[in-house]
């Protein structure tokens, strides 16, 4: 019993369970053990808690054959992905000795089993590996220790790990080849990812490096032209635009290339000595007057003097993307500390801000190259998402950390733990300068985004998007354009631009111009595709959903020339898509198209509003009269779906090649297959179709293409899903030139018992044929073969010793009893079966049939083999009937085979129709069946001997389905010889 003052301790409960676990995390690192699993593995908890469970446990390198990591690793893949249980069969996998063992690795073998445990979210938290170790088990097989020597504890654990086996055979069989193919796979998409990355990476690599230079001349052209002390204000002030936005584009292909080269391995350290506290305290004052404008608390917390051996521009490009990232997320009033301190040989840099916070999802994602943890066309800001990966890489070129988490207030807090004593490849024994020009740059886009103070614009009505007016060159009666726009200086263009012509009225985010729109009415909204909280589809999606806005052209500008977006804005209706960047002359004439055109097309249709009105009643009317056909239509397909999906037949539409576009649900009732897997199949190439009928469907196929509106038909033989073969009549229509059927439409209809039935009505006919026939000249052939064996007996009396006369005596009796067996043959396959079933142990009937033919083979080379798989439970037989049976196939084997002779008789378990059943298979080496005799040898009156009456197969084929088992003839591809192949169904357990 627990109580508050007494709790149950789960982790001691969990470490002192008897059965060997592990309790692994997602990226499969250990994060709990059981002391039955330490005392195992011979291992120890502190030395493998935290450690990766391949990292700890890797394959034996003494053994090329090993593939425990890689059968283990699938296993966990496949929790992870399906988020279900898997069993796993007996796996060798080695383990290392510690040290003093005799050796690096110990031979051990294991029956493991991996279950997930799920978060409340669906998603696979944990994993519970539990292993059984079943080396001594193992060991003692493969000695060939009988079972009589085991102690009871062995044998005990042996049944029980039977069982397990057993029960996980068709798992695994099932589960090995879904790895055979997913290994195959991942080989191959894994040398195409290596590839396309290398590319990848040039191309970067080249394309920023050929950036640099136009950027370059373009910043030093502006920097020229600046330094003119005549430049009028206007003027001056588009120069300014310029160029901030040439430094950021310069920054952001700064940033690639760095990348580029760290993917390349070319990126190099350069450390020296230096002060990371005056460093951090450098770097912080970049923004206090940014912060200062946003009303931002910004506080450093650093040690006077902290002195470490580092690169240091790539310590003040950490610093300055952590703040630029900090200072991006925080609101106006919020906060950012910046914190420094020493952890033994380290240096613990942590940012904490009052922002948003992070997601476990996207913590990860944060750290990727060239992605957003809030990506998309509503993206909060518009970088390039290379700020946090930088910080990655260069921290981890110094052998550091970086790590992204919650703090206490649910604020982000970015920690960096860095080397006090990092090792570059280039060391310099003074210290580094700092670069100026840094700190400017990370400002930059800080300054140009969303969150800038924007000074006002003198011109009437422009400015941040709260007033409307006309420009100086525009009349108060001039077409009023909405500006959404979030870059500060994209949108002074655009107002300055339209300004000359239209009023402009300005928003700086999407829920912002959806405001506006509704309450301004404009004429025209020109709006970028992606800006912060709301993006430009979903502001479009607005407008076209108001009744208000329905109507308003729309142009949208953007930097993604994906032509997906562009046929989606287009079908939510967007007039107009233009790429930027774009010329002001083609922005001008498009707005004043689209205007031009709107203002005509209201008028027309005020002009045809009369007109509208006038036909209102006769549109009623004839809409309530297509109402009444449409709901007619409707009821009308409605039944005949319903028809289609309770049919009884295969329903299924084709296209003139042949390929499946719709199979009715009664598919998976006659053969096992869903519906969705069918479509898409093209019936020539179906496998499930028998081989020897593919050109009697491709002739159904054929004819139906060829005679439009007539029905064809057809039978062959289609595979269920368990493996038996049906019957299938086809009855196929040509419809493809019907617009509303557009298809081949066949019902398939499955005769399988029906065939059967006839079969049997045939078989029944020749049964009663032969059952006259025998009862007409049974009494006189057997009256007449007893007054021939009596006069034969009294005549080798009379004969004496005569050598002739009894050489020719002994030939009369040899024909007689060939007359007998015939007249035994016939009357036997003519006669009902009837069965006295017992339980009966199949190899003693087998032997007896064997022991029977003795005089057959005693003076032949003739080698009989017997294998049967695991131990035969008893089955309810007619113990003589099978005898007879047996006795057949072997007595064919004998006759069909030369000296040597052999025999191979195999028994195991199996199924039939799926229920538990015994399979045994005769097979000889003698020179097989040919296909046509294949096809023949189980029909009465068939043989391929030169005598015989050819009812032996016919007879065993009733007796074993008397049983209600099944004989065929099986496959032998790689040996002569004709195996014939058995089922007896077992009694229900």
């Amino acid at each position: 019993m627990t109580t508050a003052s007494n709790p149950l301790d789960y982790k001691a409960l969990f470490e002192s369970l008897p059965g060997l676990y592990l309790v692994l995390d997602p990226d499969l690192r250990i994060l709990a053990v059981s002391d039955a699993y330490t005392g195992a593995t011979m291992t120890r908890r502190e030395d493998i808690l935290g450690k990766g469970l391949f990292e700890v446990f890797p394959d034996n390198p003494g053994d090329p054959a090993a593939g425990g990591v890689r059968n283990l690793e699938a296993s966990l893949r496949r929790v992870l992905r399906d988020r279900t249980a898997d069993a796993m069969p007996v796996q060798r996998y080695d383990i290392p000795r510690p040290g003093g063992r005799g050796g690096p690795f110990e031979e051990r073998y294991w029956s493991p089993y991996n279950a997930p445990v799920l978060a409340a979210d669906g998603t696979v938290a944990f994993i519970i590996h539990r292993v059984e170790d079943v080396t001594d088990f193992v060991r003692i097989k493969q000695q060939g220790v009988e079972q009589g020597r085991l102690d009871e504890e062995l044998r005990d654990d042996a049944l029980r790990i039977r069982a397990e086996i057993f029960a996980r055979a068709s798992e695994v069989a099932a589960a090995s080849a879904r790895i055979k193919q997913a290994n195959e796979d991942i080989t191959r998409l894994y040398a195409r990812t290596l590839e396309l990355d290398r590319l990848k990476t040039d191309f970067f690599a080249n394309i920023s490096h050929e950036l640099r230079t136009p950027v370059t001349l373009i910043l030093g052209s502006l920097a020229r032209r600046m330094k003119a002390a005549d430049l009028p204000d206007g003027e001056r002030h588009d120069l300014e635009v310029m160029e901030r936005n040439a430094r950021l584009l310069y920054r952001h292909v700064g940033d690639l290339l760095d990348l580029a080269r760290l993917e390349a391995r070319q990126m190099e350290l350069r450390c020296s000595p230096a002060d990371l506290a005056h460093l951090t305290r450098v770097a912080a004052s970049h923004f206090d007057s940014l912060a200062r404008d946003r009303g931002i608390r910004f506080a450093v917390k650093a040690p006077p003097h902290l002195p470490a051996r580092l690169d240091v521009a790539k310590v003040q490009r950490v610093l300055l993307n952590l703040l630029s990232n900090a200072f991006k997320f925080t609101p106006a009033g919020g906060s950012v500390e910046l914190g420094l301190h020493a952890a033994g040989d380290r240096a613990v840099l942590q940012v904490q801000d009052s922002g948003p916070g992070t997601h476990a999802a996207p913590r990860d994602a944060a750290f990727d190259r060239s992605r957003q943890g809030d990506g998309g066309v509503d993206r909060r800001f518009g970088d390039t998402g290379l700020d946090l990966a930088i910080v990655k890489e260069f921290a981890g070129l110094h052998g550091g950390t970086v790590t992204l988490n919650n703090a206490p207030s649910g604020a982000a807090l970015v920690t960096v733990s860095l080397p006090l004593a990092a090792a570059g490849t280039h060391d310099h024994p003074t210290p580094a300068d700092l670069d100026p020009q840094l700190g400017r740059r990370a400002l930059e886009e800080l300054q140009t985004g969303p969150t800038r103070a924007i000074p006002p614009d003198p011109r009437p009505g422009a400015g941040t998007g709260t007033g409307t007016g006309a420009d100086a060159g525009a009349g108060p009666d001039a077409p009023l354009v909405l500006v959404v726009e979030d870059n500060p200086d994209m949108r002074d263009f655009l107002s300055s631009s339209l300004g000359r012509r239209h009023r402009v009225a300005t928003a700086c985010n999407s829920q912002e111009g959806l405001r506006k729109a509704r309450e301004l009415g404009p004429d025209l909204i020109l709006c970028d595709l992606m800006m912060p909280r709301l993006g430009g589809d979903q502001l479009v999606a607005g407008l076209r959903g108001d009744p208000g806005t329905r109507d308003v052209p729309i142009v949208v500008l953007t930097a993604r020339a994906d032509e997906d977006t562009r046929v989606r804005l287009i079908r939510q209706g967007v007039q107009e898509y233009l790429l930027k960047p774009f010329s002001e002359d083609e922005l001008l004439a498009r707005v004043n198209g689209l205007i031009s055109r709107q203002h005509q097309t209201m008028a027309e249709v005020r002009s045809l509003n009369n007109e509208l009105k006038r036909r209102v009643a006769e549109l009623e009317r004839e809409t309530a009269e297509r109402e009444q056909a449409e709901e007619a239509l409707r009821k009308a397909e409605q039944r005949f779906r319903l028809l289609v999906q309770n049919s009884s037949d295969i329903i299924t539409a084709l296209d003139p090649d042949g390929t499946v576009l719709y199979q009715s649900p009664s598919i998976e009732r006659i053969l096992g297959y869903r519906p969705e897997d069918r479509i898409g199949r093209n019936i020539l190439l179906d496998p499930i179709v028998h081989p020897e009928d593919i050109a009697r469907k491709r002739a159904f196929l054929d004819e139906a293409r060829q005679r439009p509106n007539v029905t064809v038909a057809a039978e062959f033989r289609l595979r269920r899903s368990d493996g038996e073969w049906r019957t299938i009549e086809a009855l196929g229509r040509n419809l493809i030139a019907d617009p509303s059927v557009g298809a081949i439409i066949a019902n398939y209809r499955d005769i399988t018992d029906r065939k059967q039935a006839e079969e049997r009505a045939l078989q029944s006919e020749r049964l009663a044929a032969i059952g006259q026939m025998i009862a007409g000249i049974a009494h006189e052939s057997r009256n007449a073969l007893q007054r021939a064996q009596a006069t034969l007996e009294m005549l080798a009396l009379e004969v004496g010793d005569h050598p002739r006369a009894r050489d020719m005596i002994g030939r009369q009796q040899r024909a007689l009893d060939d007359l007998n067996r015939v007249h035994r043959e016939i009357r036997d396959y003519a006669a009902p079966i009837g069965l006295e079933a017992r339980p009966c142990e199949l190899p003693a009937i087998w032997r007896l049939a064997w022991d029977d033919l003795k005089p057959m083979w005693a003076a032949r080379r003739v080698e009989f083999r017997e294998h049967i798989a695991g131990n035969l439970p008893t089955c309810p037989l007619d113990f003589d009937r099978m005898v007879q049976v047996f006795r057949n196939l072997l007595e064919n084997a004998l006759a069909a085979c030369r000296d040597p002779v052999e025999i191979d008789l195999r028994c195991t378990l199996g199924e039939l129709k799926g229920q538990p059943a015994v399979c045994v298979s005769v097979q000889d080496n003698g020179p097989g069946l040919g296909a046509g005799d294949a096809k023949k040898v189980f029909e009465p009156f068939y043989t391929t001997r030169t005598n015989g009456t050819g009812l032996g197969l016919a007879i065993v084929r009733r007796i074993v389905e008397a049983h209600g088992g099944q004989i065929s003839l099986g496959d032998r591809p790689d040996a002569p010889g004709a195996v014939f192949v058995i089922t007896l169904p077992l009694p229900a357990p």
